[in-house]
C-alpha cells in the first residue's frame, strides 16, 4: 500500500508581518500555499498513491477568509485520489469548526473525507486508518492515546493519524511517546502519520512528522519544511510489515534569517555575496541582522546594494531587535566619495551630526545618503 502523508497546510495563514513591507506579498504567499496543495496532488498521482492523509491543520484557523475557504475547497475537490483530513489544533472539530461549514457538505462524493472520530476507516481492502481528531484547540488529554485505547493487532495494515508534539521533541508535549512506541512495537499500528511540527522529522521507528508542504517560518526556527512523504507499507504472508518513507519537496518559498558581523570590506562583501547567491529571490523572504562597525563609505555601499536587492526579493527587511551596526568615520571618507565644494562642506556637517548621537542624527545620516545619490555617487 502506497499513500501520501502531509500535514499543516495552514491555508489562510495571514502572514500579516509581510504586509508591513509590501502589501502584495501576503496574497502571493497565500496563493503559494494553495499551489502546494496542487503539487502534492500531482505527486500522489505520479507516484501511484492510493490516498492522502492530512495530519491536522489543513486551515490556519476555524474562521478562514471566505475567498481562501472557497479556493481551498476547490483545490480539495481537484485532488486526484481520496483525501482524509484530520482536524488539528488550528482547525479543531469544535462547534465553530470550519468542517461544519456548508462548503464541506457533499465533499465526500469527491473523495474528501473529514476524520471526525477514532472509529477505524477501511480505505482499501485490508487497510485501516485510525484518526485522533482534536475536538478543541487545547485538549485536556492525549487524543492519540484515546484513539489507541482498546485496539488489538489488526489482520491487515493499520495507519494512525495524529496531531501534536511528542515528548522530548520541544514545545508543549501532548502525545505520550512511550505509549505510541509500544503500539508500534506490538504491531497495533504499522505507521504513525503525525502533524503539528512544521519540519519533516522521523521521530521514532515508523513514526514521522511530514512537516508543512510550504514554509511557514524562518529557517532559524523551522527546519526541513516544504516536503510531503510518500509512504510504502507492505505486509508479507505472515502478516509482518515493512515501511519505507520518501520525503518529496513540493514547497517553493523560503524564509531566510541571515546574521553577520561586519568589521571590514571583506565582511561586507561576504554578506552581500550571501544575498546574491540565494536562489529564487522572488519567492524568498529575508530578514537580516548586522552587528559591528562600518565607515560612511561602507554604509553607503551597503544601503545602495540593499536597495537593489529589495527589488529582487519577495521581501527583504532589517531585524530591528538584533540590528546593531554603528557608522564610524573612516580615513579619507570624503575624498573617496568624490565630493568637492558646497556638497563636500555639507557632507562634513552631516557627518558630524550623524556621528554625534544627538537628536536628528539618524535624519542627518539619511540626508547624507540622499546628498551622495543626488551627486551621482553610489559608493
Amino acid at each position: 500500500m502506497r499513500f501520501l502523508h502531509t500535514s499543516d497546510w495552514q491555508l489562510g495563514m495571514p502572514a500579516a508581518f509581510l504586509a508591513r513591507y509590501d502589501d502584495a506579498v501576503p496574497a502571493e504567499f497565500a496563493r503559494a500555499r494553495l499551489d502546494a496543495v496542487e503539487r502534492l496532488g500531482e505527486v500522489a498521482a505520479e507516484r501511484g498513491c492510493a490516498f492522502i492523509v492530512v495530519a491536522g491543520d489543513v486551515f490556519d484557523s476555524n474562521s478562514p477568509d471566505p475567498q481562501q475557504l472557497g479556493r481551498a475547497v476547490e483545490r480539495l475537490r481537484g485532488l486526484p485520489v481520496p483525501a482524509y483530513l484530520l482536524p488539528g489544533n488550528h482547525d479543531s472539530l469544535d462547534p465553530s469548526s470550519v468542517y461544519r461549514r456548508p462548503e464541506f457538505a457533499g465533499l465526500a462524493e469527491h473523495g474528501v473525507h473529514v476524520i471526525r472520530d477514532s472509529a477505524p476507516i477501511e480505505v482499501a481492502e485490508g487497510v485501516q486508518l485510525v484518526g485522533a481528531p482534536f475536538r478543541s484547540r487545547t485538549p485536556a488529554a492525549d487524543p492519540v492515546a484515546a484513539a489507541l485505547s482498546g485496539l488489538d493487532r489488526p489482520a491487515g495494515i493499520r495507519i494512525l493519524v495524529g496531531h501534536g508534539q511528542l515528548e522530548g521533541f520541544g514545545g508543549e508535549a501532548l502525545i505520550d511517546a512511550g505509549a505510541l512506541a509500544a503500539a508500534v512495537a506490538e504491531g497495533v499500528v504499522d505507521y504513525v502519520a503525525l502533524g503539528d511540527r512544521h519540519g519533516t522529522l522521523e521521530a521514532a521507528p515508523r513514526t514521522w512528522f511530514s512537516g508543512s508542504p510550504e514554509v511557514t517560518d524562518f529557517d532559524d526556527v523551522e527546519h526541513d519544511s516544504g516536503r510531503v512523504l510518500v509512504v510504502d507499507v507492505a505486509a508479507d504472508a505472515a502478516g509482518e510489515t515493512t515501511v519505507a518513507v520518501e520525503p518529496v519537496r513540493v514547497g517553493r518559498w523560503a524564509f531566510r534569517a541571515i546574521d553577520a558581523d561586519i568589521a571590514s570590506d571583506a565582511d561586507l562583501d561576504a554578506f552581500l555575496a550571501r544575498l546574491a547567491e540565494l536562489p529564487d529571490k522572488d519567492r524568498t523572504v529575508v530578514k537580516y541582522s548586522l552587528r559591528g562597525e562600518v565607515t560612511i563609505g561602507q554604509k553607503l555601499r551597503l544601503d545602495a546594494a540593499l536597495d537593489r536587492f529589495r527589488d529582487l526579493f519577495a521581501c527583504l527587511y532589517r531585524r530591528e531587535r538584533t540590528f546593531d551596526l554603528a557608522v564610524v568615520p573612516g580615513d579619507g571618507d570624503l575624498p573617496d566619495l568624490g565630493l568637492t565644494g558646497v556638497p563636500a562642506r555639507a557632507a562634513e556637517r552631516l557627518i558630524a551630526h550623524a556621528q554625534s548621537g544627538s537628536d536628528g542624527a539618524e535624519t542627518a545620516a539619511r540626508a547624507l545618503r540622499t546628498l551622495i545619490r543626488l551627486a551621482g555617487k553610489e559608493s
